[in-house]
């Protein structure tokens, strides 16, 4: 059943990235912040009613809000890069949330480390509460890189580069 969660989760949002291409970026990140939350509700509510169903429904919601969240979020970074850097940002994007996504799993192994198999998944609603932090976490890492972006396009009205 995990296994099929987790390919749920990701096949949604695969979709999800492919089809939505036309949509701007401030609509789609504030529709994708909103399915999320409503997509957490879900989830923590699937747990004490044990219900497969809205577990299920909560992947889906879960998995669109994140692709839907990631693929506008690249697209500013793109929109805002000089064509000159736009392969930089984009990797150092890309890098700073593949650490952010991955440091909180790898915080619930160490702190899961040598306890029984029943009593790690309580180790993970602290992980799963800190998800709104992870989304504030990308959005000051976003407004340092645009902020960066503007005083690095007015440093080159100011100071043309030469050669």
């Amino acid at each position: 059943m995990a296994g099929a969660l987790v390919a749920l989760f990701f096949g949604t949002g695969s979709l999800t990235a492919a089809t939505t291409g036309k949509v701007t970026a401030r609509p789609a990140m504030l529709i994708s912040t909103t399915m999320l939350l409503i997509g957490l509700a879900l989830l923590v509510a699937a747990e004490p009613l044990r219900s497969i169903p809205m577990l299920i429904i909560a992947t889906v919601t879960s998995g669109g809000a994140t692709a839907l969240g990631d693929r506008c979020n690249l697209q500013i970074v793109k929109e805002i890069a000089p064509p000159e850097q736009r392969a930089e940002l984009v990797s150092s994007y890309l890098l700073v949330c593949y650490a952010v996504s991955s440091l909180p799993v790898i915080g619930v192994g160490l702190l899961t480390r040598g306890q029984p198999l029943v009593r790690a998944p309580g180790f993970c609603n602290p992980a799963g509460a800190a998800v709104p932090g992870r989304l504030r976490d990308r959005m000051e890492v976003f407004e340092h890189w645009a902020a960066a972006m503007k005083m690095q396009s007015r440093r080159r009205t100011f100071f043309p580069r030469r050669g």
